[in-house]
């Protein structure tokens, strides 16, 4: 009988040591999982923010090879690969159509916003592919987010020539990759933001008003010039 309220006894509960213990490694695993979760963001923000860099430097490829800007190539002829006909542009220093227009199949002339990613790839300065369906389509960002370019004649936050977007970034990774390459601010500098809710229709042409809002929870655009 004694053995046996002996082991009831020894099975109320934990000693402060192993109560302790307990504590540490709850600590230690919420911890690794908030420095997991970090790390994961910041992989994300230094691949946006990389996204801007190669594909500024895709472009100056493009226009030192072909003396055009992607998108507004009149030359696609150039290209004979079976069963794919680019569509041509028009080199009139203007890129037409919207950061996230949608493809249609062929694209159309006007929507050079569209071309720009086809003849980049026809080049092969960018990987991706070449079909008249997915060959036109914006890549996705780090986040699932549109990348795409939009031309001055639609407004470009205030920007000059024409932009590249990155779209559906929460507002602490917009306003980080920001800080990264330019200032840090979302309505001034060479790198702008915008909140997605404004953007229906592409890039308004008036510079934002306002900073990110990183109380505000939403998703921004954030656009940097590709040309001077």
């Amino acid at each position: 009988e004694w053995d046996r309220l002996s082991s009831l006894h020894a099975q109320k509960g934990l000693s402060l040591f192993e109560m302790a213990i307990t504590l540490v490694t709850v600590g230690l695993i919420v911890s690794l999982m908030v420095r997991g979760e970090e790390l994961i963001v910041q992989t994300r923000i230094k691949s946006i923010a990389a996204d801007f860099n190669a594909l500024r430097i895709a472009v100056a490829a493009y226009q030192d090879r072909y003396i055009r800007f992607p998108g507004e190539d009149d030359g696609v002829a150039r290209w004979t690969v079976p069963g794919v006909n680019p569509v041509a542009g028009v080199p009139d220093g203007q890129i037409t159509g919207v950061y996230n227009a949608a493809a249609s199949n062929p694209p159309l002339p006007t929507q050079e916003s569209n071309l720009f990613w086809w003849h980049l790839r026809m080049s092969q300065i960018l990987a991706g592919p070449t079909d008249a369906i997915q060959g036109p389509r914006q890549p996705s960002n780090f986040m699932g987010g549109v990348l795409g370019i939009q031309g001055p004649l639609v407004g470009t936050l205030g920007l000059p020539g024409v932009v590249a977007c990155s779209a559906s970034l929460p507002v602490r990774v917009a306003a980080a990759v920001d800080l990264m390459i330019d200032e840090g601010r979302a309505n001034a500098g060479d790198m702008r933001g915008i909140r997605m809710a404004l953007t229906a229709g592409g890039i308004p042409a008036a510079a934002p008003t306002a900073d990110y809002d990183q109380s505000s929870g939403e998703d921004y655009v954030i656009c940097q010039s590709l040309t001077r």
